[in-house]
């Protein structure tokens, strides 16, 4: 069990190791400092891997139970004395002044074995803990990175009905001067025009507190909006 455990550790420091080791590449993932708006729905949950406190917590708790095992199954510490007498003790072979001792406890068989067990175990609650906040933080990372990528598809979509209405708009706008068009169908583009650009501006207005509730799950410093992911299926 121990050594299952210590695999685990490894295992799980080794993955931190390498987003926090990962070369910045504009071209490829985002790093741990750097988010951009090629970064997947991984680069986002490696972001919040490295900078929770409360996940950082847990997991150097499951360390310190990892490093209590060897010493649940040493002995305990020897134990060294010494005394001085104030009155000399008369023994046969003179007076006695000093006396050192030296005393080593071993403990009942199967002791030492059971203390090692019991923080093994404690080593694997450790571990669960760790693992149940790592999945709850990445749970809550892909609500709002959803939440965040749907709003950036929904402004992408408006733009684009807006630039299109635009041009519809400048093409019957054309065809009404030369009488190929009434001027009512001019008037329902230009209110759709502008229910399109109020649309815009109102899901604009979303984009900075949605971001700012996306930085405090990933716990990032920068006040600046995220940018708009584009590979979050």
């Amino acid at each position: 069990g121990e050594l299952q455990e210590n695999e685990r550790f490894r295992s799980v420091e080794r993955e931190l190791q390498v987003f926090e080791s990962s070369p910045a590449d504009p071209s490829g993932p985002a790093t741990a400092n750097d988010l951009r708006a090629a970064s997947g729905r991984e680069d986002f949950r490696a972001y919040a891997l490295l900078h929770n406190p409360e996940l950082k917590a847990a997991f150097h708790r499951w360390r310190a139970r990892l490093e209590a095992i060897p010493q649940a199954r040493a002995l305990p510490n020897p134990m060294l004395s010494y005394s001085l007498y104030v009155q000399h003790v008369e023994t046969r072979v003179g007076p006695q002044r000093h006396r050192v001792g030296l005393s080593q406890a071993f403990p009942w068989f199967g002791t030492l074995a059971a203390r090692a067990d019991v923080a093994t175990e404690g080593a694997r609650s450790a571990h669960a803990a760790f693992e149940a906040k790592k999945l709850a933080l990445f749970a809550e990372v892909d609500h709002w990175l959803f939440e965040y990528a749907y709003l950036g598809k929904a402004v992408a979509v408006t733009r684009e009905n807006l630039e299109l209405l635009r041009y519809l708009e400048s093409v019957v706008r054309a065809r009404y001067t030369t009488g190929a068009a009434q001027h009512t169908s001019v008037i329902q583009l230009q209110i759709e025009v502008a229910r399109l650009e109020e649309r815009l501006r109102s899901l604009a207005d979303y984009r900075r507190p949605l971001s700012a509730r996306l930085s405090a799950v990933l716990h990032r410093q920068e006040s600046s909006p995220l940018p708009w992911p584009v590979s979050i299926e």
